[in-house]
């Protein structure tokens, strides 16, 4: 297959990063020399080696997990058990960091229960879940505080002692044999906190190391498990404990989906059965006439992009539009229905959602109905490999992107105030759920109306925080590369309309520019960005295209990726 030219690599970088190497030399962005059990570069600095993850290296997870599961009937009763807590100064500040300022801003707009109710519970009985949000915490605010020298150097082994403390309370709880649902919750808790860890400092190769694992271990519970009605949901010792299950099946679910819109879907996780973990596979459950509150309506959606993604990766890639499965064609079919069902119980539900909203929560309801959106045409055309259908979508695409920025307008008193209140600073901001960024890259790269695309990503370029994966000035970076590759050299042929792709921000009034559409034969398929573990690093940009003949090339292109150096202009 024809390959695209790969970028010069970059040569100004002076420094030589860790890739492979032990944790702390990833955190100090050095060349790890991989020695073992400690690498020779943090022994000889007395610094202490966090080796090479709990679920890599000779200890990964398939010889550490048994090959029988039990589930125990004791009832995860915290008022039973030891108490636990910060031990000394540091650990207390870290604490207090954590649940006033770093678990209020990793919620994002919506709600989450894992990160204000669950998490802080775990930590008073669960040595593991503890350090690992003392871990998070300590990086948290080291993104976010401009200290000295000494002082970051003070965050960065603070937070290196508690990820490694954690790793070592949570191994005891893989070599048990008599594995109970408590064990498996502890590990389920900290896998989400240090995915949250890895992707908060750029470690994105890691971070998806730990979803994979976290989601292999929910797919063997699930098989172990399963009893007749529960398919799809994880049952962990009595029903009694099913409101935490839920805030725990919630965190995965939403991690699950932002990887998947990304094109980030861990290893073995392409496939369609690891969805039964998360979702009820094969079934639908049809939305309320009304939700009763904001959370309930992102629940269902939530459950709506999983059953995408399934139908999306079950689908052959090869197949024409008239030989589809008829399982999948009922399926999706279902699927739609599903959502105009939601879309008329968000009418409904309008005034009771947004009638006791504060100005932040009042943020949730419109962006709710910006990925409801993207939804509806996710759905139309997940069974088809033909780009042109979404150009029936272009009023769905310019709805999005007029309602983005219409929220980032509003935003402007939340952003004010998060920043006073210590939630976010003017050079960091983080948070462990979607926003603007995902339905702002799907419309730069599936839209073909330039000005509506463009758009888009120039609110990317500004939106220059993160959302666990997703980082605004990437998604940027990679939406313009999608589009030079889709519309240079459009001039040579007769049929299109001549446009400099680099000329990006052109007045939308421009009738050349509006007339102008990609056709079919120049339209890529299946973006998916392999990103460094680290950053700034190199990224390998990938993706398909139908030449005129029908035959499918494959185009590479190595990235310079880095973060922005502008603040939030959003929460």
């Amino acid at each position: 297959m024809d390959k695209a030219t790969p970028s010069p690599l970059n040569s100004s970088s002076k420094r030589v990063y860790s890739k492979a190497g032990c944790h702390t030399c990833k955190i100090r962005r050095l060349k790890c020399d991989q020695g073992r059990p400690g690498c020779r570069r943090c022994l000889s600095t007395g610094r202490v080696c966090d080796g090479y993850g709990v679920w890599g290296g000779g200890t990964g997870m398939s010889a550490l997990m048994p090959n029988t599961f039990q589930t125990a009937p004791n009832l995860y009763d915290m008022s039973t058990r030891r108490r636990l807590g910060p031990s000394n100064r540091l650990e207390r500040a870290g604490f207090d960091w954590f649940r006033n300022r770093a678990a209020v801003k990793l919620c994002g707009v919506f709600e989450s229960r894992f990160w204000d109710t669950l998490v802080l519970q775990a930590c008073t009985t669960a040595p593991a879940v503890l350090h690992a949000m003392l871990a998070l915490s300590s990086a948290h605010k080291a993104e976010m505080t401009e200290g000295s020298r000494p002082e970051r150097e003070q965050h960065e082994r603070f937070t290196l002692e508690q990820y490694n403390k954690a790793i070592g309370c949570l191994r005891p709880h893989f070599t048990q044999t008599d594995r109970d649902g408590e064990s498996a919750r502890v590990v389920l808790i900290t896998c989400v906190v240090f995915v949250c860890l890895e992707l908060l400092q750029g470690r994105y190769v890691e971070g998806q190391t730990h979803l994979h694992s976290g989601l292999n271990l929910l797919s063997q519970l699930q098989a172990k498990l399963h009893t007749p009605g529960t398919q799809g949901v994880l049952v962990l010792g009595h029903p009694q404990e099913s409101v935490s299950d839920s805030y725990l099946l919630e965190a995965y679910s939403r991690l699950y989906a932002q990887s998947s819109l990304f094109g980030q879907v861990p290893g073995a996780f392409r496939k369609p059965y690891a969805i039964a973990t998360v979702i009820p596979d094969a079934t639908f459950q049809a939305p309320p006439p009304i939700f009763k509150s904001m959370n309930q309506a992102r629940q269902q959606l939530d459950g709506l992009f999983n059953t995408i993604h399934c139908l999306t990766v079950r689908f052959p890639r090869k197949t024409v539009a008239r030989d589809v499965p008829k399982a999948l064609l009922d399926g999706q079919s279902r699927l739609q229905t599903c959502l105009q069902l939601c879309r008329q119980a968000y009418k409904v539900s309008r005034l009771t959602l947004t009638s006791q909203l504060n100005v932040r929560d009042a943020l949730s309801y419109p962006l709710l109905m910006i990925y409801h959106t993207m939804a509806v045409v996710m759905a139309a055309t997940c069974l088809t490999r033909d780009e042109s259908i979404f150009d029936s979508f272009e009023a769905a695409f310019d709805s999005v992107v007029s309602t983005c920025e219409e929220i980032l307008k509003a935003a402007f008193q939340v952003i004010v105030a998060d920043t006073a209140a210590g939630y976010c600073s003017e050079e960091f901001s983080f948070t462990a759920d979607i926003g603007l960024i995902a339905p702002l890259y799907y419309a730069a790269l599936k839209c073909r109306v330039p000005s509506i695309r463009r758009r888009a990503i120039k609110m990317l370029e500004i939106a220059t925080h993160k959302e666990m994966i997703w980082n605004g000035a990437i998604a940027a970076q990679v939406a313009r590369e999608v589009v030079k590759l889709e519309e240079q050299g459009l001039w040579n042929d007769p049929s299109c309309v001549e446009m400099n792709p680099d000329s990006f921000y052109h007045d939308t009034g421009d009738t050349q520019l509006a007339s102008l559409r990609v056709p079919g034969w120049h339209r890529v398929h299946e973006v998916v960005l392999n990103l460094p573990d680290g950053l700034p690093g190199k990224a390998v940009l990938t993706c398909e295209r139908r030449r005129k003949n029908g035959e499918w090339e494959l185009l590479e292109k190595q990235m310079d990726v880095r973060f922005a150096s502008s603040g939030s202009l959003y929460p």
